[in-house]
């Protein structure tokens, strides 16, 4: 018998529209209920796993952002490895636009989420019900970043 399942989330525990239907609440219950662990390792920050988390009414540890962060239960890191500031650096040196126009960098710091263009249409075209967004970086050629603004996110109403 198993001991464990790890389950990513996109293309893997969520549906096609990114999020988790009756059928895979009704069979991560019965995992759980057969006395096996069960646990989220994703790309996504902890922001978007802890949704899930909760859509699935659990409280599990989370391995987030590729395993480079994994919180506990409450949502205290319990281990992280983050990129070194050189590499980071060297990253958002890149003119990544050379190589494709629609290229579109994804950064996590901590619990924040942010892209290098504000994609909020595409994000809702994915999941209308989405409940967080990234939030929208501004770049410099002397400092990486510059400003940092915040995505506000209203509800839409269907």
């Amino acid at each position: 018998m198993y001991k464990a399942v790890v389950s990513d989330l996109d293309g893997t525990l969520l549906n096609g529209s990114h999020a988790i239907d009756e059928f895979t609440k009704e069979i991560v219950s019965e995992v759980i209920n057969r006395g096996i662990k069960f646990y989220i390792a994703t790309g996504r920050s902890y922001s978007g796993a802890k949704d899930i988390m909760d859509k699935l009414g659990l409280k599990i540890p989370l391995i987030t952002s590729n395993g480079a962060r994994i919180l506990d239960e409450e949502g205290n890191e319990i281990y992280v490895n983050n990129l070194e500031k050189k590499y980071s650096d060297s990253i958002l040196d890149i003119d990544y636009k050379k190589k494709g126009k629609s290229i579109v960098l994804n950064v996590y710091s901590g619990n924040d989420w942010y892209v290098t263009e504000d994609r909020r249409e595409f994000y809702m075209k994915i999941n209308p019900k989405r409940t967080f967004f990234p939030s929208f970086l501004y770049f410099s050629a002397s400092l990486p970043i510059v400003v940092v603004l915040p995505t506000p996110f209203t509800p839409r109403e269907k």
